[in-house]
């Protein structure tokens, strides 16, 4: 897992792997969906968030959010911040936690 903890001068932190059963596939190994929660983002701002750089999320208010592809079991993810928010830099951070 890449986790960097600045990107540009925006601070995230990430606390935990949301992690939530979503059925197996033809191996019948479990997959598990990503998510968490989004706060202290400006009003009429957006994020663009992406998943292992193929599976992206336009955020555009704080609270719960979930990427519609499923990790395999033992599979990896990375979690990024494709596009941050305009002004939303140095005194004025926003933080995604991806809780479990």
């Amino acid at each position: 897992m890449t986790v960097c903890p600045r990107i540009g001068s925006i601070s995230l932190v990430f606390a935990a792997l949301s992690l939530a059963a979503c059925g197996g596939g033809a191996s019948h190994l479990p997959a598990y969906t990503i998510g968490g929660m989004l706060s202290g983002l400006a009003a009429g701002q957006q994020v663009l968030l992406a998943d292992n750089q193929t599976d992206s999320l336009i955020l555009s208010a704080d609270g719960a959010f979930t990427f519609k592809t499923a990790v395999a079991a033992n599979g990896s993810y990375s979690v990024s911040v494709a596009t941050q928010p305009t002004g939303q830099t140095g005194t004025k951070p926003f933080v995604i936690a991806l809780v479990r």
